[in-house]
């Protein structure tokens, strides 16, 4: 996108060197300010929410989304950009938030939060065109945090169908599929919110009855650390 403004800015500039002002005005705005604003991403978000069939999400459940790389969404190296993979799993994090009840609970709670840090493990590039599965779900909580886990999952690979680095349980991931990236996120509740995460978790799930107060899987635990 950076690299077709700067073309369609030249093109303006040699456009008005030439005596072509008007044309080139409107080449330039036409072509520059969808990018500016990152219209493919909005489209993008767009074309989902008007396809989305949400469904309940129970405890261990993964949300699995289906996405494509487009070109917006890679660097000069030919394969998506790093910081990409955040904006992708935030669909998907988004959604598990909504499809479970977390952000019901969370608001019916009072309950104040944020994001504090998150570590990326980069297994496999996945270039342009890639048709991606983005997958979500909750891996953990402590006194005052709770953990999401997050995979970009891509068909083939060695077939596998799983990384290194756990949560690989799922009914949605095949066993001929990859796992180009993994994800963890980790957020904080304030120091004055009156209640602690496995009181949440356990509003957002009644039906199972046998949370414990803090729960940390071994990779979540090592994350942690």
């Amino acid at each position: 996108g950076l690299l077709l403004g700067w073309v369609l800015l030249v093109s303006f500039i040699v456009g008005v060197l030439a005596g072509q002002g008007t044309l080139s005005v409107f080449l330039w705005i036409g072509g520059t300010l969808p990018w500016m604003f990152d219209m493919p991403y909005i489209i993008e978000v767009i074309a989902y929410f008007l396809t989305l069939k949400p469904k309940k999400l129970e405890f261990g459940d993964w949300k699995a989304m289906d996405h494509w790389v487009l070109p917006m969404d890679i660097d000069f190296n030919s394969h998506m950009n790093n910081a990409k993979y955040n904006r992708k799993f935030e669909f998907t994090r988004y959604e598990y938030l909504k499809q479970s009840g977390m952000i019901r609970v969370m608001k019916d709670m009072n309950i104040k939060w944020g994001f504090k840090s998150n570590i990326v493990r980069f297994r496999r590039e996945v270039r342009a065109f890639t048709r991606i599965k983005l997958m979500t779900r909750l891996a953990g909580w402590d006194e005052r945090n709770f953990y999401m886990e997050h995979k970009m999952v891509t068909g083939g690979g060695n077939g596998s169908g799983q990384g290194s680095d756990g949560g690989n349980d799922t009914k949605e991931q095949g066993e001929d599929e990859f796992v180009n990236s993994y994800n963890i996120a980790m957020f904080t509740f304030k120091r004055t919110c009156p209640v602690k995460p496995a009181e949440m978790v356990r509003a957002v799930f009644p039906a199972k009855t046998d949370l414990p107060d803090v729960y940390m899987p071994p990779v979540i635990e090592q994350y942690a650390a």
